[in-house]
């Protein structure tokens, strides 16, 4: 089962691709301590791009790690605007990841919602990060490794 709506775009296409693949993950139980997640992405223009909810509670819900390839269909590579929001059965973990794509690679964006980060709130220039830790959602898309992958999904960013 896909977990997000395929956009007409094959993985063969040829030439060099700009891309992101989001991979989310979590080391939370699923569905037994994580129910839900929120996904929301902007692309450059603030409109978004990708506006969906995984129930892992369904009995054909997907596996973890998710991954989410964002293929740049415009000029423009940045920025993009990633957040996930779980819903456990305690309360919500989110986290935003703000990043750019780099032409003419593919790059992986991991977004890992962390138990430690269940109940944190953070300033709203800040998300809790990989420690439990608020930190700033900037990612410089140069830093992010190299995707060697095919991902389960794409989605166009304008």
């Amino acid at each position: 089962m896909r977990w997000l709506p395929l956009l007409l775009l094959a993985a063969s296409c040829g030439g060099d691709l700009t891309e992101l693949v989001l991979v989310l993950d979590t080391d939370l139980m699923v569905p037994s301590e994580l129910e839900l997640i929120d996904l929301r992405i902007e692309g450059p223009t603030g409109e978004p791009v990708v506006d969906t909810r995984v129930d892992f509670r369904r009995e054909d819900a997907p596996t973890l790690p998710l991954s989410l390839g964002l293929v740049l269909d415009g000029s423009d590579p940045d920025p993009v605007v990633v957040t996930a929001r779980g819903t456990t059965t305690t309360g919500t973990i989110e986290r935003t990841i703000v990043t750019s794509f780099v032409r003419n690679s593919s790059r992986a964006l991991p977004l890992r919602l962390q138990a430690s980060c269940e109940g944190q709130v953070c300033d709203a220039s800040m998300t809790c990060g990989d420690s439990g830790e608020c930190e700033s959602p900037d990612v410089p898309g140069d830093s992010l490794p190299a995707w060697t992958g095919e991902p389960s999904d794409f989605a166009f960013v304008p």
